[in-house]
């Protein structure tokens, strides 16, 4: 909730996130492999490394940490549209994917402009997922309006973070603005 609602300051966080997640998810998986498709300690070793390895890999990519970070919302969002008016879950996943890399892509080219929106973004569809409702798109929806208008207050209240992940040194002037 906390990145919901103050995205924007945590910036890092929202990048290594999605990155642990996605780390955690393959690790489990490849552990389970090892273990004749069983999860186990295994499994949950290698969910733990593997995530940290992603959480890092993604601050230390931070591009690559935007676009998972724009993905992981155009894919639960693009997966609950579908799955409210297909009904099915490989529907769904295939159209979840396609809006996925649509938003990754999109999240990098407005990652300076739109750190607000995406931030908020990414942790209503981390909530979502985590709570079940991710197939309830007005839920979503919701969660990263909620989201918005708290940290556009904050960024009124506060103003802008003194430095943060790919926005540069705080104390620069603007471009095209003269010192």
């Amino acid at each position: 909730m906390a990145l919901l609602l103050a995205g924007l300051w945590l910036a890092e966080y929202i990048i290594a996130v999605p990155g642990f997640v996605l780390g955690a998810i393959i690790g489990a998986n490849i552990g389970s492999a090892a273990n004749d498709g069983q999860f186990g300690i295994l499994s949950i070793l290698l969910a733990i490394v593997a995530g940290a390895l992603g959480a890092w890999l993604a601050l230390a990519m931070f591009y690559l940490g935007v676009f998972f970070s724009g993905f992981s919302i155009g894919f639960v969002v693009g997966r609950s549209i579908s799955t409210a008016i297909f009904n099915s879950q490989d529907t769904a996943i295939t159209i979840g994917i396609v809006l996925g890399i649509f938003a990754g892509v999109l999240a990098i080219a407005l990652w300076n402009n739109l750190q607000v929106v995406i931030s908020a973004g990414v942790v209503a569809a981390l909530v979502g997922e985590t709570q079940g409702f991710s197939n309830r798109p007005e839920l979503l929806i919701l969660f990263w309006v909620i989201g918005i208008v708290t940290q556009l207050a904050l960024l009124r209240l506060f103003g802008r973070p003194k430095k943060s992940v790919g926005s540069g040194d705080a104390h620069s002037p603007p471009p095209g603005s003269q010192v």
